[in-house]
């Protein structure tokens, strides 16, 4: 479906944005040369994790992710050292008009000799710099939409399962009288999931999810629609079966009319 799009849109065309498979990983080449446990290489790392983090859609979801770091604890029981991102604004010289980004964390070592280390974030790593950072929220964006895609879709297919489970009930309704509460109790257990799977569904599709419950909503999705299927499954069945009882009742009393007759 992606590459049918892709192709109408370069018949009138327009522009393909590249779709990505993966994340940059220019910090992992590059974090060697800084050394083991220096402020630097701490800097490079919970940068790279707050890029990773799927809220990190924009330059706002990345500063509120580094401001969710600066609240845990480090390996030592204390918190870790602050840290924070400077994007000025550049006056002068090539980078005129644009950002410039700047890490500064607490320096509680005296590494720097100062309160605050700083190291602008092209030191460190291209990924780091506002051009490959975009490149991280174009990546969380994409995943974003496609989420949203795959559970539009499954509440779809769960509202469809629903109808059919409603049209099945009603068929078997129709002409026929149910003989034993148990079935209709069945039906209606098969309905309220059906119910569920499509309430569920349109609350993942309204209010988002992350990507670690993907799975869990697959499934959820997938075994409610099996169970919908059932469902048709048991009121087809049942509505064979109480046309069946309801044809057997009628003819009963016309044997022992019959039978009455010839005494």
């Amino acid at each position: 479906m992606q590459s049918a799009n892709d192709e109408l849109m370069r018949e009138h065309g327009l522009s393909v944005v590249k779709r990505l498979e993966h994340a940059p990983k220019d910090w992992e080449l590059r974090r060697e040369d800084f050394a083991e446990g220096s402020l630097d290489r701490e800097m490079g790392d919970r940068m790279s994790a707050a890029l990773a983090d799927p809220r990190a859609v924009d330059k706002a979801g990345l500063v509120s992710v580094i401001e969710e770091q600066n609240q845990q604890l480090g390996d030592d029981g204390d918190r870790v050292p602050r840290m924070r991102l400077h994007s000025p604004v550049s006056k002068k010289g090539k980078r005129a008009g644009q950002e410039t980004w700047t890490l500064y964390i607490e320096d509680r070592r005296g590494e720097s000799g100062r309160a605050e280390r700083r190291k602008r974030t092209s030191a460190l790593s291209a990924d780091f710099t506002p051009e490959g950072a975009q490149a991280f929220f174009d990546y969380h964006q994409q995943q974003k939409e496609q989420e949203h895609e795959r559970s539009t879709r499954q509440a779809e297919a769960a509202e469809r399962a629903r109808a059919v489970a409603a049209t099945a009930r009603q068929s078997g309704d129709d002409g026929a009288v149910d003989l034993d509460p148990r079935r209709r109790r069945g039906a209606e257990y098969e309905d309220r999931h059906a119910d569920r799977a499509a309430e569920e569904a349109r609350g993942v599709r309204e209010g988002g999810q992350r990507g670690a419950g993907e799975a869990a909503l697959r499934d959820l999705a997938s075994a409610d629609l099996n169970v919908a299927a059932a469902g048709v499954e048991r009121e087809q069945r049942t509505a064979r079966q109480n046309r069946v009882h309801s044809r057997g009742y009628e003819r009963e009393p016309q044997r022992g009319e019959s039978e009455g007759l010839s005494l």
